[in-house]
């Protein structure tokens, strides 16, 4: 990525600079808007009741398949950038997974405390994305989905049961 120009982009997308720089402020922008609709394209099954391990696997499964201009970004310069981008794109995602969690298990959990654990959840899939870039991608996805599954399962629902409070509802001894 640190070789790219702005002209090489121009010429394989066949437009102006000034067509460019019509729509993005930098190369960053069309990057990040490229991921983005690739992501979403990826994710487009997620909302649809589909559970995190499935939406990780499809998340993953998306960046294996593009995994030469991925792995290009991610060891260059670049690197920062592409992981806030992929953050920004994994928030949605996660945000919309508790606030699933939180209905369908009847909870009331404080805007301030689903917030929270989304930004929770974010950490660690970044620390994975993090080690599943880093190592070239070598793992096939769903064996990092399996042993991540098998780590995170079923932690989301009780989690945010302890967030509001009512673990001392269902498990409350009385003295």
């Amino acid at each position: 990525m640190d070789r790219i120009t702005v002209k090489m982009v121009c010429q394989r997308a066949g437009i102006s600079r000034q067509a460019l720089y019509n729509h993005y402020y930098s190369l960053t922008a069309v990057l990040a808007d490229a991921l983005e609709r690739e992501l979403s394209e990826a994710l487009n099954g997620c909302a649809a009741g589909r559970d995190w391990a499935d939406c990780l696997g499809m998340t993953l499964q998306c960046f294996r398949d593009k995994r030469k201009a991925l792995l290009n970004v991610y060891r260059s310069s670049y690197r920062r950038e592409l992981m806030d981008i992929l953050e920004r794109g994994m928030l949605r995602g996660i945000r919309q997974e508790v606030t699933r969690a939180v209905r369908e298990n009847g909870l009331t959990v404080a805007e301030e405390d689903q917030e929270f654990a989304a930004r929770a959840y974010l950490a660690a899939v970044r620390g994975l994305l993090e080690q599943y870039f880093s190592t070239g991608m070598e793992l096939e996805p769903a064996y990092v989905v399996s042993r991540s599954e098998a780590f995170l399962r079923g932690t989301l629902p009780a989690g945010l049961r302890r967030l509001a409070g009512e673990e001392q509802k269902e498990g409350e001894v009385h003295g």
